[in-house]
């Protein structure tokens, strides 16, 4: 996966995150929060699990899910209104929100419960995520990114 313009680094790309800009140029630095207008990608795949499962972001952050399976699945909202149920029949089908404003935004699978499932944090300051091992990211799954 390339490195993105917007210079958020070998982090986000370990953590299996695609992140670009709209816009020419780009700015620098490896951790800190995107820049408001910025794309945050996840994965929903073959091992029916959202890739990151778990991430933290900036208010004005766009998060794009892209189904890479060749699984229909949904990424329903789960006690929120922040979305409608949006479904990704099939491989290489996107849905994307934008995030205005700070708070905590669970979601799932209505296809496949109870294990595929994600969390977004939105807070202003939030790296552009981290989600390692512990957040859910699982570099041993075939469908991990990697570099």
């Amino acid at each position: 996966m390339p490195i993105s313009p917007c210079g958020i680094g070998a982090v986000a790309l370990l953590a299996g995150i695609s992140v670009s800009c709209g816009g020419g140029g780009g700015g620098g630095g490896v951790a800190g929060p995107p820049a408001d207008g910025s794309v945050v990608e996840i994965l929903l795949t073959d091992a029916l699990r959202f890739q990151p499962a778990n991430l933290a972001i900036s208010p004005g952050t766009t998060v794009r899910w892209r189904n890479t399976s060749a699984l229909p699945h949904t990424v329903s909202p789960d006690g929120h209104q922040a979305w409608g149920r949006a479904a990704l029949g099939s491989r290489g089908q996107t849905f994307t929100h934008t995030f205005p404003t700070t708070g905590t935004f669970s979601y799932f699978c209505e296809l496949h419960p109870p294990g595929m499932v994600g969390t977004i944090v939105v807070q202003a300051g939030a790296a552009a995520g981290n989600p390692g091992p512990e957040n859910g990211a699982d570099p041993d799954d075939p469908d991990y990114p990697g570099l």
